[in-house]
């Protein structure tokens, strides 16, 4: 079985010269009963980041026989990720998965120059690498954001 992607769709010209923020997300399902629930809420995230100011891309990939999707996107700014991150779209689909993640979930953040976008595989996974996983450190929820949106592990 082979990913579904959603490929690196530009939602802005980029300057090569110009500092974004990028953001990656690796979302694993703790069962299997609420991939009907993520596949939904994918949806209105999707709708969120297609309408969002300041989002120079993004890219979805789904791995349907490990429960895990990836999110990938880059912003212009940190306030223009902000602005995604608390649109109603995005808020709903976040807290409403947040309590379904299992395992192996992680988010990282870093910035890059417009000419690197839309970013490398690798490049991702060796940061990703580099962060502890959801449920791998002390603090409310097993995570320092605790109860607080993911999105901005650095």
């Amino acid at each position: 079985m082979t990913p579904r992607r959603i490929p690196w769709r530009m939602r802005a010209a980029v300057d090569p010269e110009q500092r974004y923020l990028v953001f990656v997300g690796v979302l694993v399902l703790d069962r299997w009963r609420n991939l009907p629930k993520m596949l939904a809420l994918s949806l209105r995230g999707r709708r969120a980041i297609r309408r969002s100011p300041g989002v120079a891309g993004y890219a979805m990939t789904a791995w349907f026989p490990t429960k895990t999707f990836t999110a990938v996107a880059a912003y212009e700014n940190s306030e223009a990720m902000n602005r995604f991150v608390t649109m109603k779209g995005h808020a709903a689909a976040s807290g409403g998965m947040r309590a379904h993640l299992g395992p192996g979930s992680k988010f990282v953040s870093w910035g890059c120059y417009g000419s690197e976008l839309p970013p490398r595989a690798l490049d991702a996974a060796r940061r990703l690498e580099a962060v502890p996983a959801l449920g791998e450190l002390d603090g409310p929820e097993g995570h320092p954001l605790g109860a607080g949106d993911p999105h901005h592990a650095a």
